[in-house]
């Protein structure tokens, strides 16, 4: 190996590491946020923050489709010449973006009200804390693509700091609940927000003042990538999440939360994916391959390291499902749902597969592939997992998890097959 290419292998593994340590700072929050709610609220109260939460991820599913899915596609492989200029207009046209989403929300929660006050309680919720939590993610994001992931690191540290120190203040208090700990989240991503700017303004103080890109011309080409991916995420969301207010309407709030409790043994996994698929999409979007074989090399790489740690990862979930529950929630809670617990595993490394296959289509500008992949669990999830919750509850909400990702899993890895089949006739046809 040459100087050259150590170096580069050197830098690198430097750029993952700090990747994964900002993702696990900020996911890692999360979880202990979570983790703690779990064991000193009730487990109704901290199911009315899960239906919230996932009334979030549904809005910041449209969010993630037209601004951050796009932008880490088009930046590097469509305005790398003019990053500033492009990322300008970008933070304005997230700034439009959150504002209507949480605009829609807050009138949403008047319409709910109506129905059910617990409903349009969330969704208010939801619309004031979602423009601080969504431009909090669009900064993180774009600290990617100007390739200073040092600096989402030193944000992620902020935002911890600020949660876990206000989550135990707010307990001793007899302050904390779910609208509080929206409120601290929304407190700690606007302060995060504002220290990652700073870091932008001092580090990139070389590049010159551009005129910024017309921004209908920019709404364009997003909405000509994002469009698809819109379908994708709502289909995420009715694939992942759709149990939850599904398990609070029919079952009440106790079930979605100890569901929500579940799903919270993977969401490392998940995060874990998340993280490196950050790095790794804005890269793979820019890179040309020669031939099949390498790209296939560089495919079965990824997918092997993906597949090992989350092995690694869901052992002790698999085998000592007791131990884990116990120690996160404390005894006397969830000794009941050991078999829940190691589906759920099971779910989250079919997940984090998912989600590497996912970024490989993506980067490959085939959001339309990754929408047909979703579509197909979604089909199940509406047709299937819905009718089984109701006969089976908390437990059917969990197989039906775990059908839906496999659901998903199987196209996408056939998609993938073929991608890089149609890629190496093209270069043939070429030669």
């Amino acid at each position: 190996m040459s100087d050259q290419d150590f170096k580069h292998v050197v830098n690198l593994l430097k750029k993952l590491g700090l990747s994964i340590g900002d993702q696990g700072l900020y996911s890692a929050t999360n979880f202990l946020l979570n983790i703690l709610m779990v064991r000193w609220l009730s487990i109704e109260e901290y199911g009315f923050f899960a239906l919230s939460f996932s009334l979030f991820l549904f809005f910041s599913s449209i969010h993630n489709s037209v601004i951050l899915e796009p932008i880490t596609v088009l930046a590097t492989a469509n305005h790398k010449d003019h990053l500033g200029d492009y990322l300008r207009t970008e933070t304005r046209l997230n700034l439009y973006t959150v504002t209507a989403i949480g605009i829609v929300c807050i009138v949403s929660s008047f319409v709910a009200g109506i129905f059910s006050s617990r409903m349009g309680t969330s969704l208010m919720v939801v619309g004031l804390s979602t423009p601080f939590l969504l431009s909090y993610w669009f900064f993180r994001r774009i600290c990617y693509i100007e390739n200073l992931p040092h600096v989402a690191v030193f944000g992620s540290g902020v935002y911890s700091v600020l949660v876990l120190t206000g989550i135990f203040l707010m307990r001793n208090s007899n302050f904390l609940g779910s609208i509080a700990a929206f409120a601290l989240m929304s407190l700690a991503s606007l302060i995060s927000s504002l220290v990652i700017w700073v870091g932008f303004r001092r580090l990139r103080t070389d590049r010159p003042e551009e005129k910024s890109a017309a921004i209908h011309e920019v709404m364009k080409e997003q909405w000509h990538y994002g469009k698809w991916v819109i379908g994708v995420s709502i289909l995420y969301w009715i694939n992942s999440s759709i149990s939850i207010p599904f398990l609070a309407l029919d079952t009440g709030f106790g079930e979605s939360g100890v569901y929500r409790s579940l799903q919270n043994l993977i969401l490392p996994l998940q995060q874990i994916g998340v993280a490196i698929g950050n790095l790794f999409l804005p890269w793979f979007a820019a890179i040309r391959f020669s031939n099949r074989k390498q790209a296939n090399r560089l495919i079965l790489q990824v997918i092997a390291g993906f597949f090992v740690s989350g092995i690694i990862f869901i052992l002790p979930i698999l085998i000592f499902p007791e131990v884990v529950l116990s120690a996160l929630y404390g005894t006397g809670n969830f000794e009941s749902y050991l078999l829940e617990a190691r589906v759920i595993s099971i779910v989250g490394l079919v997940l984090m597969i998912n989600a590497v296959l996912t970024f490989i289509l993506q980067a490959r500008k085939k959001p339309n592939s990754v929408l047909f992949a979703n579509l197909c669990g979604s089909i199940i999830s509406i047709f299937l997992v819905i009718p089984i919750i109701q006969q089976l509850g908390l437990f059917g909400a969990v197989i039906g998890l775990l059908m839906t990702s496999i659901a998903i899993l199987i196209p996408l890895l056939i998609l993938v097959k073929n991608q890089f089949q149609h890629y190496e006739n093209y270069m043939v046809s070429n030669e």
